[in-house]
């Protein structure tokens, strides 16, 4: 629904609407391409903001994460650099990243064993600790000793991170193709039936390009 209401708002402010989120799929290694996409490199490599030198660390002042008190969620390093610096990404990194995820933590397996489950309350559970739960560990251990990737296997700061909106945007693709499953399109029509809670339509309510709702890929 996000990426629909940013195509139509695209097309409002004069463009042809042809934009989309950029998503990670950690189910897979393009032949002859990087396990990890290039965006997602470039994004770790960066040493400014804006023109801004950031130190040697990965993020700008401006992007640290804060707790409620607006206090640094972890202090700087030793030299001072803000948060925490990374590390170049590499193949051998690249390769790492893959053996985790494919291998030891088998994403792939436990998202084609989510899209054949029946039961809906069932399957989102299983969504959320695999492959969603798993890949943020596969990353934050591999940051552990790969400096650049340890706060994603974190909860309070992992949405500070470039690669979490990636790794999310692959997970709202794996709900969307559970949709088209019939116990997804069971779901969807129970979700339909009983929308409407004390006279009130339940969530989803028009927005400024139309009204917001599940959204489904076509067949």
């Amino acid at each position: 629904d996000f990426e629909q209401t940013l195509r139509c708002a695209d097309i409002d402010l004069g463009g042809d609407g042809n934009i989309g989120l950029p998503y990670w799929d950690w189910t897979r290694q393009p032949e002859g391409g990087p396990f990890l996409p290039s965006l997602a490199q470039r994004l770790m490599a960066t040493n400014e903001y804006d023109g801004v030198p950031s130190g040697g660390g990965l993020f700008h002042a401006t992007f640290l994460p804060l707790d409620q008190q607006g206090n640094q969620l972890a202090p700087r390093e030793e030299d001072g650099t803000l948060f925490y610096k990374t590390n170049p990404w590499n193949s051998r990194v690249d390769a790492e990243l893959r053996t985790y995820c494919l291998e030891w933590f088998g994403v792939g397996e436990s998202l084609q064993a989510y899209l054949e489950m029946s039961d809906p309350r069932r399957a989102a559970l299983a969504l959320d600790a695999a492959p969603h739960g798993s890949v943020h560990v596969a990353v934050g251990s591999l940051g552990r000793r790969e400096r650049g990737t340890e706060m994603v296997g974190q909860v309070p700061t992992a949405g500070f991170h470039p690669l979490f909106w990636l790794h999310h945007c692959n997970v709202d693709r794996a709900y969307e193709s559970f949709l088209q499953t019939p116990a997804g399109r069971g779901a969807e029509a129970a979700f339909y039936a009983n929308r409407f809670l004390d006279g009130r339509e339940a969530g989803f309510p028009d927005g400024q390009w139309g009204r917001c709702e599940p959204s489904a890929v076509s067949a």
